[in-house]
């Protein structure tokens, strides 16, 4: 019996039948109210993109982030009903709102992963919860309202700190040098609604970094889930990634950043609908509205034989180097069948 439930599809249960001849269905019982009182709570909003930031504006500013995270205890004053989170977990007056949901990060999760020592468990696989840990959290951060778009990374830099001193990882412009194959790989969300408005706020990151962008930023579900593979077939090599600070911090602002990439690649041309080598259209997630000519940049297979690439145009502050406008991605199938060069190097800043 126990091989026929664990390998079944769907399993319906009958929970009210006293006997096995019952069957499913009953007669609903009826109760008269004369009059009720109720009251409406607003839950602890599970993630920035939830209407019920509403209620809780201080969740929907990006500097307080990082302080809701770092924090070992917090206490929220919310309209409805106070909510406590710790390390062991999150609390509510009414009892029913405690509950984390999939794409948000468990404070008890966060820091056992992230203080967790390479000599606690196996190195590779710790190191893997930690990067994709650090991606999940990008994409809690990113939706996040900023007062001054400059403090895009400023308002992410105690966090980015205490991952650091926990990794002894390199931090470039909210990318880890360690991962930047990966870490490189973030992608718009909602595609086909996209609202692309003018970029008015001032350079702030390299155009490689998710910082470079305004508005929410996504990541392959494999790429930040735990118990996801950790083994890709990558097409690319990173040869040399830095950046220029602004200041003392390792975390903060940058003025400059470049990556250069070993790799294959093949001419496209561009536009917000979609990316074209001759005839044959490639699905694209663009970072902003543009068109024009530049190259796909073969970087990995996933793990459903899914191939994602950098989609670069030419530089107009340096002809040498090339700026990102987006990725794409094909079946790993078809993506055989492109033209793609001899290893060659390709400078993205």
């Amino acid at each position: 019996m126990a091989m026929i439930y664990q390998n079944s599809f769907m399993t319906i249960a009958a929970t009210a039948a006293k006997s096995p001849i019952a069957g499913l269905f009953s007669t609903s019982s009826k109760v008269e109210l004369k009059s009720i009182n109720v009251q409406l709570i607003h839950h602890f909003p599970n993630s920035a993109a939830d209407d019920r930031k509403k209620t809780f504006p201080l969740l929907s500013r990006a500097w307080t982030y990082q302080e809701r995270m770092l924090a070992p205890r917090a206490l929220f004053f919310g309209q409805d009903e106070i909510s406590w989170e710790c390390l062991q977990g999150r609390r509510c007056e009414c009892g029913i709102g405690e509950s984390y949901l999939r794409d948000e990060i468990e404070k008890p999760r966060f820091f056992s992963i992230l203080d967790q020592s390479p000599g606690e468990n196996d190195a590779r696989v710790a190191q893997g919860r930690k990067k994709r840990l650090w991606r999940k959290a990008i994409i809690q951060y990113s939706p996040l309202s900023l007062t001054f778009a400059s403090d895009k990374l400023p308002a992410l830099a105690g966090l980015a700190e205490h991952w650091r001193h926990s990794t002894n990882w390199t931090y470039l412009a909210g990318l880890w040098k360690e991962n930047l194959e990966l870490d490189l790989l973030w992608y718009r969300e909602e595609r086909s609604h996209l609202k692309f408005h003018p970029d008015v706020s001032p350079w702030r990151a390299p155009s490689w970094s998710w910082a470079s962008i305004e508005g929410p930023i996504m990541y392959e579900q494999e790429h930040y889930l735990p118990g996801s593979p950790v083994d890709h077939s990558f097409y690319c090599r990173i040869l040399k990634a830095d950046c220029t600070l602004m200041g003392q911090s390792l975390t903060g602002q940058v003025t400059a950043g470049y990556i250069d990439l070993a790799c294959s690649i093949v001419p496209v041309s561009f536009s917000t609908d979609g990316v074209f080598h001759e005839s044959k259209e490639i699905l694209f997630f663009p970072d902003s509205d543009a068109k024009g000519e530049g190259y796909l940049i073969r970087m990995i297979e996933l793990s459903y034989h899914m191939e994602l690439f950098l989609v670069v145009t030419p530089s107009e502050a340096n002809p040498k180097a090339y700026t990102r406008v987006g990725i794409a991605s094909l079946p790993a199938m078809e993506s055989q069948l492109l033209p793609w060069s001899e290893e060659t190097t390709i400078r993205i800043i």
